[in-house]
């Protein structure tokens, strides 16, 4: 018997205003010179757990833990305040913005991953760092120019994002592209 599974994630939806969008437009356009896979501003998120490839079977005890996690949280806001990369500026390898601390969204981290520990999905035991990614780095052609393209735009991505739910996502690779496809919505409480 094949068991089917799905590759998971725990995440909130990522919409970016106005000045963010054309922010971010504007990087793509002035760092198309390097080889940098960028997601599509449409399928932005902040995701807080990444679960991996999961039998459908355990959807529904994902979606416990996510009700369960989110059962005293009232609707919220986060505010991107930065942009940033991970790796160095000499091998940089992702393109983020950055959240500012926030301790509704710490919280809901902090519940899920207890409490999907409890239905056995595993705890890869990294900190949860906030972040959203934007871009993946598959090679510089100039790093000096690519870092002085991110420096022009460090405060340009400032903005508020209301969050009223915590979305299961699944990732798919269709035609050589990825599409998330959401498979439960826990909305919060207002």
């Amino acid at each position: 018997m094949v068991v089917k599974s799905k590759r998971l994630f725990i995440a909130i939806k990522v919409h970016l205003d106005a000045d963010s969008l054309d922010a971010y437009n504007r990087l793509v356009s002035h760092l198309s010179f390097s080889n940098i896979r960028w997601v599509d501003s449409d399928m932005l998120h902040l995701t807080l757990k990444f679960i991996g490839n999961t039998p459908q079977d355990d959807i529904p005890l994902i979606v416990q833990a996510i009700k369960i996690s989110t059962s005293d949280i009232s609707r919220f806001a986060i505010e991107i305040n930065k942009i940033g990369i991970f790796g160095s500026s000499y091998k940089p390898k992702v393109i983020w913005l950055g959240i500012v601390e926030n301790n509704q969204l710490m919280q809901i981290a902090n519940n899920l991953m207890s409490k999907l520990e409890v239905f056995g999905v595993v705890n890869d035991r990294q900190n949860f760092v906030p972040h959203i990614t934007i871009g993946r780095i598959n090679s510089v052609v100039d790093k000096k120019l690519f870092n002085a393209k991110l420096e022009n735009e460090r405060n340009a991505f400032c903005q508020k994002v209301n969050v009223n739910s915590v979305i299961l996502y699944e990732s798919e690779f269709v035609n050589r592209t990825v599409q998330h496809n959401q498979v439960y919505s826990c909305h919060l409480s207002d």
